[in-house]
């Protein structure tokens, strides 16, 4: 028990840390790259509020993050592989996730088949959209019937955005 409250506590302390090097606004400098991962500082996930779909989570840059219904949150397993990543790219966490709106212990990360990370919230993996090509577009909502934004309790947003 005592281990555990260390770990804890040392959790907290880093969370802290990484809470006051972003500065008041959340915000960080972690660079995402073309391909819609994050490297070289903290992933941070912030919930959003859009007025297509309602309450979101997005990654660094205010794009769309997104869940597959083909997946599971229990285990959490990916079911979107190779070709299927061309187009929902998995973001890819850092050795330090933040979340910004979203709680802390809901955030996650999955090993994938290939062997990389992904981020996961309440279990679902997260991925961002290639055809969203500006922040807070969620052109990837109801995709298939399997794709939807992913709320900042890791439920689908089941609304449709305006004009879809």
């Amino acid at each position: 028990m005592n281990t555990r409250r260390s770990r804890l506590a040392a959790l907290s302390l880093g969370v802290m840390a990484v809470t006051s090097a972003c500065g008041a606004s959340g915000s960080t400098e972690a660079a995402t790259h073309e391909d819609g991962h994050s490297h070289g500082g903290p992933s941070l996930i912030n919930a959003a509020d859009n007025e297509g779909v309602g309450a979101i989570v997005t990654d660094v840059k205010g794009f769309t993050l997104y869940r597959f219904d083909k997946d599971t949150a229990a285990p959490p397993t990916t079911n979107c592989l190779a070709t299927c990543t061309e187009k929902w790219r998995p973001l890819v966490p850092d050795r330090h996730m933040h979340a910004h709106g979203v709680s802390q212990e809901l955030v996650g990360k999955i090993r994938r088949p290939d062997g990389t990370w992904q981020a996961t919230l309440a279990g679902w993996p997260l991925y961002r959209f290639t055809g969203d090509a500006r922040p807070g577009e969620v052109n990837g909502q109801g995709q298939s019937d399997a794709w939807f934004a992913v709320t900042p309790s890791g439920l689908k947003a089941d609304n449709a955005p305006a004009g879809y």
